[in-house]
C-alpha cells in the first residue's frame, strides 16, 4: 500500500507508533504531534487506531484490525482534517 504518512514521531515506545507534522519538535512541540496513532499488540499481531492525546490514559479505540493496510487507511482518514 502506498501511503502519504511520512515522519514518524520520534516515541519512547517499541510498540506504539506515532505522527509529527515536522522533523523539528523543539521540545516536544504538542502542536506538531498528531493526535492520532497506533498501538501494535504483538501474539497475535493487531494493529489498535486510536484518535486523541495520550495524555496519561489511552483514548478510546477507533480501530482494531489485523490488517495494516486497513490500519493505514484510517489513520489516513482520521489525519485528512489535521490541519
Amino acid at each position: 500500500m502506498n501511503s502519504r504518512l511520512r515522519l514518524l514521531f520520534p516515541s519512547t515506545s517499541h510498540n506504539m507508533l506515532r505522527f509529527a507534522r515536522s522533523a523539528d519538535l523543539g521540545v516536544w512541540d504538542r502542536t506538531k504531534i498528531a493526535p492520532v496513532f497506533v498501538a501494535v499488540v504483538p501474539d497475535p499481531d493487531r494493529y489498535v487506531v486510536y484518535a486523541g492525546e495520550f495524555v496519561e490514559e489511552l483514548p478510546d479505540p477507533v480501530l482494531g484490525t489485523d490488517d495494516p493496510d486497513m490500519a493505514v487507511a484510517e489513520v489516513e482518514r482520521l489525519l485528512s482534517g489535521w490541519a
